[in-house]
């Protein structure tokens, strides 16, 4: 759980499975309209975490509507309606090499040269990936779909040649050989085959399928490399950046200085599809459709026609689901339980019997399919 910047209390905002999953405990917020989470960060995980860190991924992450020019402010997170929230202001600017606690924090605009501010606006061209290896797997499950796209699995021979060349047969993550009981494998670094969901090569961009998107890696380090579990951030001193859980595989903070390795352009792609893969996609209403909550509020009798019925007492059992809960929890905030209480007694005490048959003169009932009030 994260904890509030300003309370230091636990975030008033519902947890996606996968921030809980991950343990995000760092929350960047779009803070117009209706507030969503922008990217998450685990901050034990990921490392050192800065605003001017966060605006260059950001950059990375949508290149077409977002230049790093911006600034971070905490904020405080409050609820407006159902898995609605509102970022309120709660602190200065950050300066671009603070390190982010464990908290929320709003991307705002910063001042343009002409004096006037630019809107930030949501992420418009990520690319709908999960992770290199499951397009691998992919591949090889519908190898027909990949005919004309040998590239995707193997390297081709002359680049491994070229590889060993260059990199004197080292691993370039660690920097182990062979003789030193490494066991390597020369990889892609960004799959030629995806390299379209990325709308990547643009003009002047080069091919991908050239060796300077391949390296040697270590066979146990390779499977994390491909899940995206960590990448290398080449503007940051060629810092490796870790985004999951790695298992018992131990990784160097940076890459060895020694080894030219790969095009520091494919690496900021891999990274891209990192951050793609395990940044974003954390708000809530990514997992859940507002139909949902529409569809829980009409059958717990909030709205629709089940609304003149009445409310569903408040032991019943909808309410304790996760969604459920929220839905109580702005019934309560708005004050609407007690006045629908209300409303329910009065109603009540206001009818008479309806058991009170209407009797003719001669004491047969006058219609006995009619009851009467």
């Amino acid at each position: 759980m994260s904890l509030d910047v300003a309370t230091g209390q636990k975030p008033v905002h519902m947890l996606s499975r996968l921030s809980i999953n991950r343990g995000i405990d760092v929350f960047i917020w779009w803070p117009y309209r209706r507030a969503s989470i922008a990217m998450g960060f685990n901050s034990h995980r990921t490392g050192p975490i800065t605003p001017s860190r966060v605006c260059r991924w950001m950059h990375i992450l949508d290149p077409l509507y977002h230049d790093g020019r911006a600034v971070l402010r905490p904020v405080q997170i409050q609820k407006c309606g159902v898995l609605l929230y509102d970022a309120q202001v709660s602190g200065p600017v950050l300066n671009e090499d603070a390190y982010l606690m464990p908290g929320d924090y709003g991307y705002f605009p910063a001042e343009s040269k002409e004096g006037l501010n630019w809107r930030v606006q949501p992420f418009r061209s990520l690319p709908s990936v999960t992770t290199i290896e499951r397009e691998r797997e992919l591949a090889i499950r519908l190898p027909k779909l990949f005919a004309r796209q040998p590239h995707i699995l193997e390297v081709p021979a002359e680049f491994q040649e070229v590889v060993q060349r260059r990199d004197s047969g080292r691993c370039f993550v660690s920097g182990t050989s062979p003789e030193e009981g490494a066991e390597l494998e020369v990889t892609w670094i960004f799959p030629p085959a995806s390299v379209s969901k990325f709308d990547w090569p643009r003009p002047g961009h080069p091919n991908a399928v050239v060796a300077d998107n391949t390296a040697a890696m270590r066979k146990d380090i390779l499977p994390s490399f491909r899940r995206n579990v960590f990448g290398v951030d080449v503007d940051d001193n060629r810092r490796i950046v870790t985004f999951y859980d790695t298992g018992s595989t131990q990784l160097p903070t940076h890459l060895p200085t020694s080894i030219p390795g790969p095009s520091d352009q494919y690496l900021r792609m891999h990274l891209r599809w990192c951050l793609v893969a395990f940044t974003t996609d954390l708000d809530i209403m990514e997992e859940i459709d507002w139909r949902d909550i529409v569809r829980l509020e009409e059958e717990l009798g909030l709205t629709g026609e089940d609304a003149d019925c009445g409310v569903v007492p408040a032991d019943d059992e909808r309410w304790q689901t996760p969604l459920g809960r929220e839905i109580w929890e702005d019934v309560i905030r708005r004050g609407l339980w007690d006045t629908m209480q209300k409303q329910k007694t009065e109603e009540e005490e206001d009818e008479e019997p309806v058991s009170v048959i209407d009797v003719s003169a001669d004491g047969w009932p006058a219609d006995p399919y009619r009851l009467t009030r």
